[in-house]
């Protein structure tokens, strides 16, 4: 999904803010769709990183066995689990509620 965005500051009432693709490390979402999505069949969502900054993301693994992230997976589940209870509530629109 990509999302238009006249200048960052700009959001519409109810929308995330723009975050950092760093931030999708220390804010667990990585840990998370790695977690579920690619450790389990022997991948790894892994960020390229140039001069400092993040310039693009690889898969990596061959498949053959799983991955696990570093670090606690309490501490990685809690700050995933605290991301995704600070969204916005977006309102009600046709053909679907608010979570």
């Amino acid at each position: 999904m990509t999302t238009n965005v006249n200048a960052a500051t700009e959001r519409e009432p109810g929308e995330a803010e723009i975050r950092t693709w760093e931030d999708l490390r220390a804010s667990g979402l990585l840990w998370l769709i790695n977690r579920q999505v690619f450790h389990p069949r022997g991948f790894s969502l892994a960020f390229v990183q140039c001069d400092g900054q993040i310039a693009g993301w690889r898969l990596l693994g061959h498949g053959r066995e799983p991955w696990a992230f570093g670090g606690s997976e309490d501490e990685w589940f809690a700050a995933a689990q605290a991301t995704l209870a600070a969204l916005p509530v977006p309102p009600s629109h046709p053909g679907g509620g608010a979570r």
